[in-house]
């Protein structure tokens, strides 16, 4: 099952605005359109990290992969917890709405799924010995 990545204002608006801020004053100038088609190219490869990020239960295995950046597997019997956070480290999660998946003896991964919920049902219908922490408790 694929959960794609949550993509929160918070991380878009500020790329955004600088963005069109440095592209407007670039436009101003002569002789910079080279460096407006290199903004403009970066703009795209943004977006493609921002669609092609998500995370995949397939089996026993947690897919993690942001574009051709990121791409890791991780064991779901491994998985101890996974908590709530809006913790900003930089991670494959576009989101600051984000759950941190602890595994083996100390390591994590900070995810945004869109669909909190499903992605926590998903990997606990696989390893039901996961431990859930919410900020909230969660509305039944």
């Amino acid at each position: 099952m694929r959960f794609y990545s949550k993509i929160g204002l918070e991380i878009v608006l500020p790329i955004a605005i600088v963005m069109l801020f440095v592209i407007g004053m670039l436009l101003r100038s002569e002789g910079t359109w080279p460096v407006v088609l290199f903004l403009l190219l970066l703009n795209g490869f943004i977006a493609y990290l921002f669609t092609q990020t998500y995370y995949e239960i397939n089996g026993h295995e947690l897919k993690i992969k942001s574009g051709f950046l990121f791409n890791s597997r991780v064991d779901v019997n491994d998985i101890r917890e996974i908590r709530e956070t809006n913790n900003p480290l930089s991670s494959p999660a576009i989101s600051l709405d984000r759950l941190e998946v602890r595994y083996g003896k100390n390591k994590y991964v900070l995810i945004s799924p869109k669909d909190k919920k499903g992605f926590i049902d998903s990997i606990v219908s696989v390893n039901p010995s996961i431990s859930i922490k919410y900020k909230k408790q969660p509305m039944q």
